[in-house]
């Protein structure tokens, strides 16, 4: 059994980028691309889903997002102490 790798978000653009570059190439020659060019073993299927997705809104929004995500806190004050060194824990 052949185990594959899904691709990140940068990844998947740079494989539409070079898709719509050269438009006379298969999906099983963009399976080598990825190979090739990230080092990943991807299916055939992969392919197909990434080329179909990109022609979405979807992709495209999940391009424009930002990549850093941020959990949001409850106290975001008592955060910010603990993560700048500057809250000091009391031990009795």
């Amino acid at each position: 059994m052949k185990y594959c790798v899904s691709l990140t978000i940068n990844e998947k653009v740079l494989l539409v980028e070079y898709s719509k570059k050269n438009t006379i190439y298969k999906q099983v020659d963009l399976v080598s691309y990825c190979k090739n060019q990230f080092k990943k073993c991807v299916d055939r299927s992969t392919i197909s889903k990434v080329l179909k997705r990109s022609k979405s809104t979807d992709f495209v929004l999940s391009v424009q997002k930002d990549k850093t995500r941020h959990k949001a806190v409850k106290f975001p004050d008592l955060e910010g102490n603990c993560m700048s060194g500057s809250y000091n824990l009391r031990i009795r």
